[in-house]
């Protein structure tokens, strides 16, 4: 017997001593332990609408803002919060933090350009 694996058979003595739930997965493929691994191959979440969705509705709104000018933007198919969300990340590309002010009024998304 190798010293790994002598190593592993303590291990795997000692976790059972304590009553742990494990599962171990060695280099050449054997496994021990009952625990099911369970493995997530989507890294990262999908996004609930294609990428640029928000941006392509919100630029025609607020792309030609001037300093003091206000930009009304109507929910059309978006929930407010996640428009009022969208709106502030594109001011943002735009014009830069700290450039812009947004509320909620009824069904619209109000902005205001401020720098």
């Amino acid at each position: 017997m190798s010293v790994k694996e002598h190593a592993l058979g303590k291990a795997l003595q000692i976790l059972g001593a304590l009553k742990c739930e494990y599962k171990i997965i060695t280099t050449d493929g054997q496994e021990h332990g009952n625990l099911v691994v369970v493995t997530n191959n989507n890294k990262r979440n999908k996004p609930l609408r294609p990428i640029g969705t928000y941006s392509n509705y919100i630029r025609p709104f607020i792309e030609h803002l001037k300093v003091g000018d206000v930009a009304v933007v109507p929910f059309g198919e978006f929930s407010g919060g996640d428009l009022q969300s969208n709106v502030g990340a594109r001011a943002i590309h735009l014009w830069g933090t700290g450039s812009y002010k947004s509320c909620i009024t009824g069904t619209t998304v109000e902005i205001l350009r401020i720098k």
